[in-house]
């Protein structure tokens, strides 16, 4: 970086080459008397990778994915990997607010007064027998890689950049599926 010993300037612009960063450390370097009154850090260009995930789709009853496709733009040095899973149980959690939004314990918010009390969100996770991530889709159309027939599907994307100008989109992502042909074989 570029380091001023004694700066009067109100402002002080410092330009960086473009780089991936993930943390930025200000150290004083100078001897003497100085404040920051304000910091401010503006970025340009893209991460060099994020995780999204999908709700856990419902597919209404026991059915049998048969295949995944996708289109998006995936530029040179990035990457966006699919991965899926699926299960037939979903576990469910509360969350407990007071009438200010705070989230509280159980046991406090049950012992509010009524007027006290605020929201519960039921969060709705996976069960006991959903697969791991499936391996990652090679190719739109590939046939589902996670254990069929089952209830819930859930999508994982994890985009990666090599190139801080550069990032892998998906514009849509379609999941096919059908009544399985056979609910068990003996």
């Amino acid at each position: 970086f570029h380091s001023v010993e004694r700066n009067l300037d109100t402002t002080v612009d410092l330009n960086v080459p473009l780089q991936f960063v993930r943390f930025i450390e200000v150290r004083q370097l100078v001897r003497g008397e100085w404040e920051i009154d304000e910091f401010q850090i503006f970025g340009e260009g893209y991460p060099a990778g994020t995780v999204m995930q999908s709700p856990i789709y419902d597919l209404g009853s026991v059915r049998n994915a048969t295949g995944l496709r996708w289109a998006g733009e995936v530029p040179a040095n990035t990457r966006a990997e699919i991965r899926t899973r699926s299960g037939n149980q979903l576990r469910e959690s509360y969350v407990f607010h007071d009438k200010n939004g705070k989230e509280v314990t159980q046991k406090k918010y049950d012992k509010l007064i009524p007027s006290f009390k605020g929201r519960v969100d039921t969060l709705r996770g996976p069960g006991d027998d959903w697969s791991i991530w499936s391996q990652v889709y090679e190719r739109p159309g590939q046939g589902f890689l996670s254990p069929m027939p089952r209830r819930f599907v859930q999508l994982q994307v994890n985009f990666h950049s090599d190139d801080p100008q550069r990032a892998a989109s998906l514009d849509e992502v379609v999941l096919t599926y059908d009544v399985p042909l056979a609910a068990a074989t003996r």
